[in-house]
């Protein structure tokens, strides 16, 4: 089962979910209306929202307030999209000009602030419990980035501070996204639980994947360019596999500004297979969580997990 046909078989939910993100943009006023209009056209997989759908589908019908949620989650990524691309100076995504890139830096910004005040319009028709969990996600995101930018070019930073950074910046709004959905269905607490761990892994394996596919990747297929990580002093998995490694540490530690010498050692050292070796873990460590949904019809959310070791955007 590929994502297409997981996207296909929860339309008539993701139908309803598009139809409350279009309404955010029909109710903007010029410019913010012409920038989300741009946004809402060049769209991604809406990966956050159908692991709400997911999540809340296991445990029966999914309630209108589920559809707002993963309405605001959607909101909240590419508000974080929107102030990524201003920090990390992108000019292209999904394989066509940022906001920032077209509109300028501080449209860019404003536009994601006010994505985050809509997100948070659409949570009010929800409970408190679903506007704790996604005000923590966006504390999470911009605790994570803020730490990513005081290691830019930091060859002593510890594995461990990489893996929490991952964990704050993705991983836990899968999880939040998976739990959101478990609530909302009517799920017990050990069945939730269960969901929010499987979201936090297949968060940390996306991200582990998209750290790769910046250093290995086709600009093409990824829809922006690749090498940026490395260009800005990000260090990612690969990366400090090679600092820690007794014969190209002292080596790397000298070019940390030459990115395509550090994607090349990667890939001879054994560095590249590691990652993706790690990345497999996250993602099989996911499917055991599902293994304690016993009697629930999770075959989608195992797809999702396939999905992102293989994908490619």
């Amino acid at each position: 089962m590929d994502l297409e046909e997981v996207i296909a078989s929860y339309a008539p939910a993701l139908g309803k979910v598009e139809e409350v993100i279009r309404r955010v943009e029909q109710r903007a006023e010029s410019p913010a209306k012409e920038i989300l209009a741009y946004l809402n056209h060049r769209s991604g997989k809406r990966l956050r929202p159908l692991l709400v759908i997911m999540s809340c589908s296991l445990f029966g019908s999914i309630p209108p307030q589920a559809i707002l949620v993963a309405g605001a989650a959607e909101l909240i990524h590419t508000a974080a999209l929107l102030h990524d691309d201003v920090v990390d100076e992108a000019s292209v995504r999904r394989n066509g000009p940022t906001v920032n890139h077209l509109w300028g830096d501080k449209a860019a910004v404003l536009v994601g602030d006010y994505l985050l005040a809509e997100a948070l319009h659409l949570l009010l028709d929800t409970d408190r419990q679903m506007i704790g969990i996604m005000a923590g996600v966006v504390a999470d995101m911009c605790t994570g980035e803020l730490d990513q930018l005081c290691s830019r070019f930091n060859p002593n930073q510890a594995l461990a501070a990489y893996l929490k950074r991952v964990e704050q910046k993705t991983a836990r709004f899968f999880s939040a996204c998976c739990r959101a959905g478990a609530l909302l269905g009517g799920a017990s607490a050990s069945e939730v639980e269960a969901l929010a761990a499987y979201g936090l892994n297949i968060g940390m394996a996306f991200q582990l994947v998209d750290d790769l596919l910046d250093l290995q990747g086709e600009a093409r297929l990824l829809g922006k360019a690749t090498g940026q990580d490395l260009a800005a002093g990000v260090l990612t998995l690969p990366v400090l596999y090679l600092l820690d490694d007794p014969h190209w540490g002292s080596l790397v530690q000298d070019h940390l500004h030459e990115p395509n010498l550090l994607a090349d050692w990667a890939k001879q050292s054994g560095a590249i297979e590691r990652s993706w070796k790690a990345a497999r873990r996250y993602a099989l460590a996911a499917l055991g969580y599902l293994d304690l949904l016993p009697g629930k019809n999770h075959r989608t959310l195992r797809a999702i997990s396939q999905f992102i070791l293989c994908r490619q955007m």
